[in-house]
């Protein structure tokens, strides 16, 4: 029991001193390194490294800036997404003052083929709902010899239905100068808002 006792004193003695000498050294360092820079600076990188830096230090001064920069990003990115609110919102209300003067609002795709040209066209219900939409139309425009224009209805579909195809009977394909497998390509072509 005894020699557990002078372990323990032994041992707490010379964690004492050792935390005595490490101050003493920490002083000496200190105040040396007004006199020597370099010291000053090793001890500034120490006191860094073990999370304790003073407030003058080379780590605090770049961490400072790196917070500052970061703020000045943040408050660039908050200023654009302000300017970019203020434009979304004046184009919601002229798009609201639009929308009271437009009627039939339809948008058009159309797509070329080396015998004409398909168009698909798709009434919505307004500009500001432009994801509902009532109804669709398309159709094959081409020119036949002589110059004249011709306009063969491909097929209509209303929202939340199947595609109703046109019925094009031999003579409307003689007529427009295409053939059967020129007209499946035309339907082919058509982009109606929902699937065939």
């Amino acid at each position: 029991m005894r020699q557990l006792q002078n372990v323990t004193g032994i041992s707490i003695g010379a964690f004492m001193a050792c935390a005595f000498l490490l101050a003493v050294l920490a002083l000496v360092g200190v105040l040396a390194a007004e006199k020597v820079p370099a010291l000053g600076e090793f001890i500034d990188d120490l006191r860094c490294a073990a999370d304790v830096p003073s407030p003058q230090s080379r780590c605090v001064a770049e961490t400072i800036a790196a917070i500052k920069r970061e703020q000045q990003e943040i408050e660039a990115e908050r200023d654009r997404l302000a300017a970019q609110a203020e434009k979304n919102a004046r184009r919601q209300a002229e798009l609201e003052a639009l929308n009271g003067k437009v009627e039939n609002y339809s948008q058009f795709q159309t797509e070329a083929l080396r015998f004409g040209r398909v168009t698909t066209g798709t009434r919505f219900a307004s500009i500001l709902q432009p994801e509902v939409w009532s109804n669709a139309w398309c159709y094959l425009d081409r020119t036949v010899s002589g110059g004249l224009s011709r306009k063969l209805e491909l097929g209509n579909q209303n929202a939340g239905q199947q595609v109703v195809w046109a019925s094009i009977t031999a003579k409307h394909l003689a007529d427009a100068d295409i053939s059967q497998t020129q007209l499946e390509e035309a339907k082919a072509a058509c982009r109606f808002p929902e699937g065939v």
